[in-house]
């Protein structure tokens, strides 16, 4: 889904530009693309934490997953606040609507699901140390 903004965000710092009948066929490519890729790396999450976890929850782990929940949107949402002037001053514009839509829209995808996963299964993590089972 990057490719094709980057791609049409490149092209239309020149305003004269179109889209030409095979920029919109690549863009159609890489949107399908990139909506397999999302569509396995939750097939793939899903299959691994009906694997590992689905027995072995305990009331201790539904409040840490809320509580880290919670935090990364606390979180995400400084982090937002603390860059909207300079997004304001170098001439993109941030209200504080598109910086709620921000905070609300960037703690769920596939990326994060991805990293998640990477972090399940790398081995120099101590997964005792961690909780992971």
């Amino acid at each position: 889904m990057l490719m094709p903004r980057i791609m049409n965000l490149h092209r239309n710092i020149d305003h004269d530009w179109q889209m030409t009948p095979i920029d919109f066929q690549v863009t159609r490519f890489w949107e399908t693309l990139a909506y397999l890729a999302n569509t396995l790396i939750f097939i793939i999450v899903g299959m691994v934490i009906s694997e590992k976890a689905i027995f072995e929850i305990h009331g201790i782990d539904w409040f840490y997953m809320f509580s880290l929940y919670f935090g990364c949107f606390v979180i995400r949402g400084l982090v937002i606040a603390m860059f909207s002037p300079i997004l304001r001053h170098t001439g993109y514009g941030l209200t504080w609507r598109e910086g709620t839509v921000m905070t609300w829209g960037g703690l769920r995808g596939a990326v994060s699901l991805a990293l998640a996963l990477q972090v399940a299964h790398h081995d120099k993590i101590d997964q005792d140390h961690f909780g992971l089972r």
